[in-house]
């Protein structure tokens, strides 16, 4: 019996040093952290997994603490999210915050995750966006479906700010056709070509403004030359 208890201690001690050599900033004991093996054939790399489920958390952890691709929080009492607390998780895929008790959800606090494919964002009382301006385009396709799914309440005030065609407009009333990106390099684009073509009309008319002062200054030469030889 006592080298069965040896061996379970063991186990929990290689565990441990795995989870701490795979997470080294991990501090939350309670918090799993294991290491991946990626499913593409082409390149041999390892993800690192971080579970925190149902251990009571208050809040989210520092980004700095999860270098990984899968993190759930699911199941603890997180009551607030802040743009930055993902801030610097762009390697970040999945992420799992259902069965939490916040009340407001702030837009930006996915702005940063570049690579998230699946947002698990179920089972608590969202009753408001803390935003009033949005940049209307394809990263906002998930807010839209999602609060729809859930009769989630966007308030009047929601309004886009970005692209100039979306300007002013309600966000709850946008459809999913309407958030592009393409749009958004086109009107950039589009911007820049005019402030070019400003530039360079400014440049013809400095030009032209610089050889009308030299033909004036050539006229004054010959007029003193007059003068000087009567």
């Amino acid at each position: 019996m006592s080298a069965l208890v040896l061996l379970c201690v063991i186990a929990g001690l290689l565990r441990s040093s795995l989870g701490n050599r795979n997470c080294p900033d991990l501090i939350v004991e309670s918090c799993h952290c294991s290491a991946e093996r990626s499913k593409q054939l082409s390149r041999q790399q390892v993800r690192v997994r971080v579970v925190c489920d149902d251990v009571e958390l208050m809040d989210t952890l520092q980004p700095s603490f999860l270098p990984n691709r899968t993190v759930n929080l699911s199941n603890n009492k997180i009551s607030l999210l802040r743009n930055g607390s993902f801030y610097g998780l762009a390697a970040l895929e999945k992420l799992n915050l259902s069965e939490n008790i916040f009340s407001t959800l702030t837009v930006g606090i996915f702005t940063h995750l570049v690579a998230l494919k699946m947002a698990t964002v179920s089972g608590f009382p969202i009753r408001h966006f803390s935003t009033e301006t949005l940049f209307c385009d394809c990263q906002l396709k998930w807010l839209l479906l999602w609060a729809r799914s859930n009769s989630l309440k966007i308030g009047n005030d929601t309004v886009c700010v970005f692209p100039t065609h979306l300007h002013g407009l309600e966000f709850r009333n946008l459809r999913e056709q309407q958030l592009r990106c393409d749009m958004m390099k086109t009107q950039a684009h589009g911007e820049d070509m005019k402030k070019t073509k400003a530039h360079g009309e400014d440049m013809m008319k400095t030009q032209a403004h610089d050889e009308d002062m030299m033909k004036t200054q050539a006229h004054d030469e010959d007029m003193m030359n007059l003068m000087v030889k009567t």
